[in-house]
């Protein structure tokens, strides 16, 4: 494999569009995955979370709670500084959680972050090691800084984002010297350009594992990435659960996960993954186009639905076209298109970021906009967990699909050292890579 090596900048490139990289900003939905990506190579969290998914310190050193998970307090690192310079404080930190937690109680003492509830709060470590709990420094200039291994030097929204490796970084700089990262870019031109030499690091859907050149390298994630169709609220054919029961029966998950998916992931007509619920194996995915025709047939509206999906994704295209054909077997006539506009069905990707299935479970339903159907269990039990799944499910308001990893294609140039580069929810490890400037 070779020594590291310090130097080189990495060019990545991705086919979201990001509009800003405020930590203090996230999408009601939920749904932007780029920026969680982006964000924690310029901000850091009290917490994170090791291959195990066990906490560990990163800006906190230290941590003791109460009997009870009410009372926390953190100590933090003192040789800590903002990419503008300015040290690290309790009060800092406990003004950038404020914003995105605003139902705890926070309070300051020298070095030391207290988190107070009213109800217990047994997972707090693994809500602080989501990117959306990162620490960061509002200048007077509103201007917002972090303490990650990179820090922005360039900026222009939707396009491109330059970062440049921060020499202070408490754990040790990076080896890359920084960051080119172009966004926008459809998936067919990403890889071209890692073909053509013009790209590092790129974004690969499973459907295009096979047009990898035999020499790029390949890094994936755990499956978490829930692929479903999801109903829209008050459409006529929407609203008709006779029509939505069809359509989910209808649906060959195998054969699309042979072909399409090339057997990356899994089939699943559950939110959340076996592996996390350990109670997916309770829903069935396989097809029941008889059941689903004598529903089709029964007196109602007609069986016509529009199903939107991403224009960016071919992978989001395929899927739907087979859905297509699908349902015109079960005499349901389904049109695509990439305009969500007068859409009856949208075709998403959801992430799950947490390895706590009941805070999983109650990101996506609030994503899905299903908490009226299914409320979010108040308690962390996994019965609880099944009982609002089971709920949501049964409406067929949300089919699901499949859970898929995140898959990334590289130049055979790009190494790691300690880890493997990308984590089990896809986020990027770029602190720990280097480039082989030698050809391979």
């Amino acid at each position: 494999m070779g020594r590291p090596r310090y130097g080189g900048v990495l060019r990545v490139e991705m086919h979201e569009a990001l509009t800003n990289l405020d930590p203090d900003e996230w999408p009601a939905n939920g749904m932007e995955s780029a920026k969680e990506k982006l964000i924690p190579l310029i901000f850091e969290r009290l917490v994170r979370l090791d291959e195990n998914n066990r906490p560990q310190p990163a800006l906190a050193i230290s941590w003791q709670h109460d009997s009870k998970n009410k009372r926390w307090r953190f100590r933090l690192r003192l040789d800590v500084k903002f990419h503008d310079g300015s040290p690290i404080t309790a009060d800092i930190a406990a003004t950038a959680l404020r914003a995105s937690a605003a139902n705890w109680k926070l309070s300051t003492q020298g070095d030391t972050l207290a988190i107070d509830s009213d109800t217990p709060m047994p997972d707090l470590l693994f809500d602080l090691a989501q990117a959306s709990h990162s620490i960061y420094l509002r200048g007077s200039d509103q201007k917002v800084y972090g303490t990650g291994p990179f820090q922005l030097t360039g900026w222009d929204p939707g396009k491109r984002a330059v970062l440049a490796a921060n020499e202070q970084y408490w754990a040790g700089r990076s080896f890359l010297d920084g960051l080119s990262i172009v966004m926008g870019r459809p998936l067919a031109e990403q890889m071209l350009d890692l073909e053509l030499g013009k790209a590092d690091f790129i974004e690969v859907w499973p459907n295009e594992l096979r047009r990898l050149p035999k020499e790029t390298k390949t890094w994936s994630s755990s499956a978490h990435i829930l692929i479903a169709l999801a109903f829209e609220r008050g459409r006529p054919a929407s609203e008709d659960a006779r029509l939505r029961e069809a359509l989910a029966l209808s649906i060959d998950r195998a054969a699309m996960h042979n072909w399409l998916l090339q057997k990356q992931g899994e089939t699943t007509a559950a939110l959340l993954p076996q592996k996390l619920s350990g109670y997916a194996f309770l829903f069935s995915a396989k097809a029941d186009l008889k059941k689903s025709r004598q529903l089709v047939s029964k007196p109602g509206q007609p069986a016509s639905l529009n199903l939107a999906y991403d224009g960016f994704d071919p992978f989001s295209r395929s899927v739907a076209d087979r859905i297509v054909v699908n349902a015109r077997e079960a005499g349901i006539a389904v049109n695509v298109s990439s305009r969500p506009l007068n859409s009856d069905i949208r075709l998403l990707r959801l992430p799950i970021r947490t390895p706590i299935p009941e805070s999983a479970l109650a990101s996506l339903l609030a994503s899905l906009r299903l908490t009226d159907d299914a409320p979010i269990p108040d308690t962390s039990s996994i019965e609880a967990a099944y009982a609002a799944e089971y709920a949501a499910l049964s409406s067929y308001r949300v089919i699901p699909l499949f859970h898929i990893p995140e898959i990334f294609g590289s130049s055979p140039r790009l190494k790691t050292w300690m880890t493997t580069g990308i984590d089990q929810f896809g986020d990027w490890r770029f602190d720990d890579m280097w480039l082989d400037m030698e050809k391979p």
